[in-house]
């Protein structure tokens, strides 16, 4: 079993539902959330930077676009728990 976090919008590039860093993405660039959002979702970001290795880093050399979607065991409970941190606060 696999846990994957998703946002309501589907993802161009890969036809599925955009997930988390795909949605933290956009909001960047969005009008409207108020700085301490961003600023958490860039907290999450950093984290994940730090403790985990991205999925493109295991994509084919020549694959041309750059998206992964990306899952999560629900046994690795610290991954999981920093999001659903970030999706509390955010609340």
């Amino acid at each position: 079993m696999f846990i994957r976090f998703i946002s309501g919008e589907i993802d161009e590039d890969s036809r599925v539902s955009a997930g988390l860093f795909c949605a933290a993405f956009e909001l960047r660039w969005a009008d409207g959330p108020p700085p301490y959002e961003l600023d958490l979702l860039s907290e999450l970001r950093d984290w994940f930077d730090v403790h985990l290795e991205s999925p493109t880093d295991h994509l084919p050399r020549d694959f041309s676009d750059e998206r992964a979607v990306c899952w999560f065991k629900p046994e690795h409970q610290e991954p999981v728990s920093q999001f659903l941190v970030v999706a509390l606060r955010l609340e």
